[in-house]
């Protein structure tokens, strides 16, 4: 019997060491395609709106912003910091990442308004207001 326990127990650990290893391999290679959410601020002033969207260990360069229909769409992405050959990684977190936003705008936008920058891992999506529609009195209309 003691025998047959030994043989159970090392085929359990075995096996859970083997399915853990396949379980780290899966999840590191879904983290890093996996399209992350990312926290934003969007904020009205009178003469623009402006989205704030943080996006830590990212260059100007990994952004790519568009705006079509009323829609603006922010799309981040990054990759993997890579190792020298001398090096081997112990522990690795930073994975490629991405990341694609997308929000209405209002009919008030100006996009010849539009400007964008990136500091302090934050990137800053400034778009103008047109000027107020103005209102005029005084107005007959016929009725045909």
């Amino acid at each position: 019997m003691a025998n047959f326990s030994e043989m159970f127990d090392d085929f359990v650990n075995k096996g859970m060491k083997d399915l853990n290893q396949t379980i780290k391999t899966v999840v590191s290679k879904v983290d890093g395609i996996k399209s992350e959410s990312v926290a934003v601020n969007i904020i009205e002033t009178g003469v623009s709106y402006r989205i704030e969207v943080v996006a830590p260990g990212f260059a100007k360069e990994n952004f790519k912003l568009g705006i079509d229909n009323g829609v603006i769409s922010i799309k981040g992405e990054r990759e993997t910091t890579t190792q020298t050959t001398n090096e081997q990684f112990l522990r690795q977190e930073f994975v490629a990442s991405s990341f694609e936003r997308s929000f209405n705008l209002p009919k008030t936008i100006d996009v010849a308004k539009v400007e964008a920058s990136y500091r302090d891992g934050i990137l800053y999506v400034t778009i103008g207001k047109k000027d107020e529609f103005i209102q005029q009195s005084g107005i007959n209309i016929n009725i045909q």
